[in-house]
């Protein structure tokens, strides 16, 4: 018996069995929009702080070993956008940590050429029209998320398609 189709190329229509979807452009397209298309933006802009861990800022206290006043390394802020969605262990199992009282995790789904790794930061802001792109220099940032976890996922060939980014919110009010 045979469960497959041999000529599955068949099953999509010929524009798609020609090239592949691609999930590059796709994900783009969604997150910005494509006037061309007529698809308007669906994600939302956030800012992504990337450390430099080989250098240290002005801020670093040898004795401590920790920024005072300011972080402990050099940093680049970069605005992209993304979509978000909330996230929690608990339902993975059924153990009970006191780490996983609130549920402060979410999920970010970025481009395939985000640069984050764990211990970097996200940062929400605080804009009116997500359809406008904001000015770095006046946009006020409101919720801040540890990086814990950059999930590449692969398609064709083991190319990156997007990027799912696991953040834990920093609860500590400064």
């Amino acid at each position: 018996m045979q469960w497959f189709r041999e000529d599955y190329t068949s099953m999509f229509p010929k524009e798609i069995s020609q090239t592949g979807i691609q999930l590059r452009t796709e994900m783009h397209d969604m997150l910005y929009g494509n006037v061309l298309c007529g698809k308007k933006p669906k994600g939302h802009w956030i800012v992504v702080r990337n450390f430099d861990r080989t250098q240290f800022s002005k801020y670093y206290n040898k004795v401590s070993n920790e920024g005072v006043h300011g972080p402990k390394h050099p940093f680049t802020d970069t605005l992209i956008r993304a979509r978000t969605i909330p996230y929690s262990r608990k339902g993975m199992d059924d153990t009970f940590k006191v780490a996983d009282i609130n549920d402060n995790g979410h999920l970010y789904y970025v481009e395939w050429d985000v640069s984050a790794k764990h211990g970097d930061q996200l940062y929400e802001l605080i804009w009116d029209d997500h359809s406008l792109t904001p000015d770095l220099s006046t946009v006020e940032y409101d919720i801040k998320y540890h990086v814990r976890r950059v999930i590449p996922k692969r398609c064709d060939y083991g190319n990156k398609a997007y990027n799912v980014i696991i953040v834990e919110q920093d609860d500590i009010r400064y």
